[in-house]
């Protein structure tokens, strides 16, 4: 098989993507957010840093700029200010492929993703959530586009 290593990656990314998107939005949610954090712990021993920033866009941009660095994702460029919310281009994304399938067939495309479920267990305890509000992906050209935001999480009242 051509690209084994890619294949098998893009199909570990797949198929626990399906699974995820088979629970409820908040086990999905704790589930990645606890699977970014072991991420973190486990991606810490091999040199790899992701610093928190006094604002969660900032804290996030030194994420990507981490997954930048490892060649995750070639490049990302970002706007903050569209309508639909902060836009994000990203080129040559590690396991498009796989996202773009998970999107087609779940509606959720980046459940299983390394960054996003490390940015999960970072913005969590910060108070927030990653809320994408639309995709578009680009295979040919290897690109996905993003429209995003960060929102505060609800408290919740005791009973």
């Amino acid at each position: 098989m051509k690209d084994f290593e890619k294949v098998l990656l893009n199909a570990m990314i797949y198929s626990y993507g399906v699974m995820l998107s088979k629970c409820l939005p908040s086990e999905m949610e704790n589930i990645s957010r606890d699977i970014g954090s072991n991420l973190i712990s486990y991606l810490k021993e091999f040199g790899m840093e992701f610093r928190q920033s006094d604002t969660v866009e900032d804290t996030v941009a030194n994420i990507i700029n981490a997954f930048v660095e490892e060649g995750f994702v070639e490049d990302v460029v970002i706007d903050p200010t569209t309508e639909k919310g902060m836009y994000c281009k990203w080129v040559n994304l590690v396991g498009i492929e796989a996202f773009s399938r998970l999107y087609r067939e779940t509606g959720s495309a980046f459940i299983s993703c390394p960054l996003s479920m490390i940015v999960m267990a970072v913005i969590g305890p910060m108070g927030y959530r990653l809320r994408v509000n639309d995709i578009k992906f680009d295979l040919k050209g290897k690109v996905a586009e993003t429209w995003e935001e960060f929102e505060m999480k609800r408290a919740r009242m005791a009973v």
